[in-house]
């Protein structure tokens, strides 16, 4: 954890501003158009946190890419956008940081790369779950890819949060096991 001392009069005159882009993680267009705005127009990227997300598209549907949906908006669009904002990362300070959020999901997935769409075997939840293996691999990967080209000052990071009462999860559960989910999730959600 990383404690920042301000004075309140310091705090009051550099508030900063907030910009907002547009995303569509659906399209790799819509990621690269983002990533050329953030790229153009920011003059420093210290985090980027990889969050955004979908349980799984039900029912089956590819995106304009011609890829299964669930693994464009969790994994690959997150995948190119990282890869387009490294450079920028690197250059913007010394210690950055990528966070892909994933889950504990992944533990029923495996990635079988000859149905990588799952035109033979989509199923909702194993879509979803194949999608968080997808971003632990990534993490990992690009870790160890920064380590051997002496790349430092990005460091990466694969966090499960947790299981939290949000729509995707409501998705899943309504997908996997409909209604025998709802009385454990308020014993234990977040």
């Amino acid at each position: 954890m990383v404690t920042f001392k301000i004075r309140k009069d310091e705090y009051k005159n550099n508030v900063g501003e907030l910009a907002i882009y547009f995303l569509d993680l659906r399209s790799f267009k819509s990621v690269k158009d983002y990533a050329k705005n953030l790229l153009t127009n920011e003059a420093a990227i210290y985090i980027l946190i990889n969050n955004a997300g979908m349980a799984a598209a039900s029912p089956y549907e590819k995106t304009e890419d011609g890829i299964e949906t669930t693994l464009q908006v969790n994994h690959l669009g997150h995948f190119l956008l990282t890869l387009l904002l490294l450079p920028k990362m690197q250059s913007s300070s010394p210690s950055c940081r990528r966070v892909n959020v994933s889950s504990l999901a992944y533990i029923f997935a495996d990635i079988d790369f000859d149905d990588i769409n799952l035109e033979r075997s989509y199923a909702l939840f194993k879509s979803y779950a194949r999608s968080k293996l997808a971003n632990i691999l990534f993490t990992k990967e690009l870790a160890d890819r920064l380590r051997k080209a002496n790349i430092h000052g990005i460091n990466v990071y694969c966090v499960h949060s947790g299981i939290i009462p949000t729509e995707v999860l409501w998705d899943v559960n309504n997908a996997v096991l409909p209604n025998f989910c709802f009385t454990l999730e308020r014993l234990f959600l977040k």
